[in-house]
């Protein structure tokens, strides 16, 4: 897990940008605590080609709008500014997914398990070496292989 100080202004953004090259991460959480203005999230992300997710999660399944006061108010704020993060992603062209559910949701949990799975995999295809032996015969149709759609399906397109 590479996890920067407190993400709570542009430079700072820039800042974990740069752990997470530095680190080679394979995906973005990005866990809004509180109103999380864009600019805290893009400076990161630009330049990374890796998953992005927007955790949008709290401890609380709700809250009793009745009676919060300012602090409870502020405690389940996060989700406010999801919409602006989303915006300016869609802006940038990037691709995100949002989770949504409370952080004890068996659903969050896998799907966000999954999302991992699946950043861990494709560094796997990514960094794999791969030993071929053998020729192909022309028209041989029992065992054909096309060295170079496998070299591009794995995300390696030079051997």
């Amino acid at each position: 897990m590479v996890s920067p100080d407190l993400v709570d202004s542009e430079a700072r953004s820039r800042q974990a940008g740069e752990i997470f090259r530095r680190e080679h991460v394979d995906i973005v959480l990005v866990f809004p605590f509180g109103y999380t203005p864009s600019m805290n999230v893009l400076p990161a992300v630009a330049g990374l080609d890796v998953p992005i997710r927007i955790v949008n999660a709290h401890e609380d399944r709700s809250y009793n709008y009745a009676r919060a006061d300012t602090t409870l108010y502020l405690h389940h704020e996060g989700v406010c500014c999801i919409p602006e993060i989303a915006g300016a992603l869609v802006n940038l062209g990037r691709r995100f997914k949002v989770r949504t559910g409370a952080l004890d949701d068996p659903r969050l949990r896998e799907e966000m398990r999954a999302d991992c799975l699946g950043a861990a995999a494709a560094r796997f295809f990514r960094e794999m070496k791969v030993g071929l032996i053998g020729q192909v015969y022309t028209h041989m149709s029992d065992m054909p292989i096309d060295e170079h759609r496998l070299l591009r399906n794995t995300g390696r397109p030079h051997a």
